[in-house]
């Protein structure tokens, strides 16, 4: 079973550095799927040593301001299919989501992702809500209550789910209208989770995740337990 890597970029030359210098340094071979979202252009050379199977320069649709939450159904419909092609494409049987807060510290082995979304956050403060989470529970009774949320940078994808997902864009789509009828914003890990969820899908932990917040991670890292740490800014400018 393999591993592939999926990056939308934007204008943090020095944290994309990062990012594909310890991706790669984990994953040599490894497909690295790169899509820059109308960002800076100098990406493509930084780029270009780690080898990346495909890379892309788009238009812009981070309409807020931020690269994973959009404020129309027109720009993550943009998004969605910029991942649908990756999909369609990749060969491998898991993809990471990496982004330039993402430090990959040491590989993570496909026996050890066990749902459709490895990586999540059960804080129900930050879980899914309202009537999206009745919809969730009507369709899927076997999903948490209230239903958490995974999806965010370094959380690794089970590509035969979302492939099946995606194979039905008409059923996709009514489901995304009616999360647009009960959210302000599509938030890309909220909507994943939302379809997930919907779906019959799972979602939990795999071992070796962390973000920068944990209040246990100076022990973690100082065990060397950490292989994917998200939320990490040291490169940002």
């Amino acid at each position: 079973m393999s591993i592939a890597a999926y990056y939308q970029c934007y204008k943090q030359p020095n944290a994309f550095k990062h990012c594909l210098h310890e991706f790669r340094k984990h994953y040599p071979t490894a497909e690295l799927w790169i899509v820059n979202d109308g960002g800076d252009p100098n990406l493509e050379t930084i780029a270009k040593p780690y080898n990346p199977s495909h890379y892309e320069y788009q238009n812009n649709i981070a309409d807020l301001g931020k690269q994973t939450i959009y404020g129309s159904r027109k720009s993550f419909d943009i998004w969605l299919n910029r991942l649908r092609e990756f999909l369609s494409n990749t060969k491998a049987d898991f993809f990471i989501l990496l982004e330039d807060d993402v430090f990959v510290m040491k590989q993570t082995f496909t026996d050890m992702l066990h749902y459709d979304i490895n990586g999540c956050n059960t804080d129900p403060r930050w879980a899914i809500e309202g009537a999206l989470a009745e919809k969730i529970k009507q369709n899927n009774p076997r999903a948490p209550q209230p239903p958490y949320i995974g999806g965010c940078g370094g959380c690794f994808f089970r590509v035969s789910f979302f492939k099946r997902l995606f194979d039905s864009m008409e059923t996709v789509n009514k489901e995304l209208d009616f999360f647009g009828h009960n959210s302000q914003t599509y938030p890309s890990d909220v909507v994943l989770s939302y379809l997930t969820w919907l779906r019959g899908g799972t979602i939990d932990m795999y071992p070796g995740f962390a973000e920068q917040w944990y209040p246990n991670l100076k022990e973690l890292l100082e065990k060397k337990s950490v292989s994917v740490l998200h939320k990490y800014r040291e490169y940002y400018s």
